[in-house]
């Protein structure tokens, strides 16, 4: 059912080696021709030994990558300081490029203070999220809210000035929790919207109506 296989050039194909030859030797199993748009493809042995040469030279360039990234990293955590941009940053906060540190917007933070009070008296995070919703308030990222970033909100201990980075990884399309050994709290990057008590006050309440389904 398939005459060609065109990528862009090789390192397209696979970024490591032995799969790019494995795909190649499918490819040819089935009489399918391998095509690059931007160079030419030798099928000789010759021409297999060099792609596949190439291929290990590229994945060898992108492992070089990550260990530089995460040089720099460790660096900027060692400084006291997060280790990468924070993209539009968490609601009810912006982010101080030059400082490397986020300073409190006003008028978001009343609205994250509204959501931990209306957390800890016991309303839930739909019922938040269609109330803020009727009076046209937005995410960070100028969305509706949805009851789940409601309850992240609600989770999330940089509002009472506690930032915490490598809490997560990515594993192929997931997120998934590292271990809380390999947590690093970081001072003076976060200051608090909400005190220590109100926060606890509020996962006291969602931790007891996870406990009770449907309330």
């Amino acid at each position: 059912e398939v005459d060609i296989l065109l990528v862009y050039c090789l390192d397209r194909l696979s970024r490591d080696p032995t799969h790019g030859v494995m795909i190649a030797h499918d490819l040819m199993k089935n009489d399918v021709t391998l095509e690059a748009v931007t160079e030419t493809i030798d099928d000789s042995e010759f021409g297999r030994f060099i792609n596949y040469t190439r291929h290990l030279v590229s994945k060898l360039e992108v492992e070089r990558i990550k260990e530089r990234t995460m040089r720099g990293k460790r660096a900027r955590l060692k400084e006291g300081r997060l280790p990468q941009g924070t993209g539009v940053g968490i609601y009810g906060y912006d982010w101080d490029e030059e400082a490397k540190r986020r300073v409190i917007n006003e008028a978001e933070a009343a609205v994250v203070r509204r959501i931990f009070n209306m957390v800890a008296d016991g309303f839930s995070c739909f019922h938040i999220a269609c109330e803020l919703n009727r009076e046209g308030i937005l995410t960070k990222t100028g969305k509706p809210c949805h009851p789940m970033t409601i309850r992240r909100q609600a989770m999330n201990p940089a509002y009472y000035g506690e930032t915490i980075f490598n809490q997560t990884r990515r594993v192929g399309t997931k997120t998934e929790k590292r271990p809380e050994s390999e947590w690093v709290t970081l001072p003076e990057i976060t200051p608090p919207i909400i005190d220590r008590g109100l926060f606890d006050k509020a996962q006291e309440v969602l931790k007891q109506r996870r406990s009770r389904p449907g309330k």
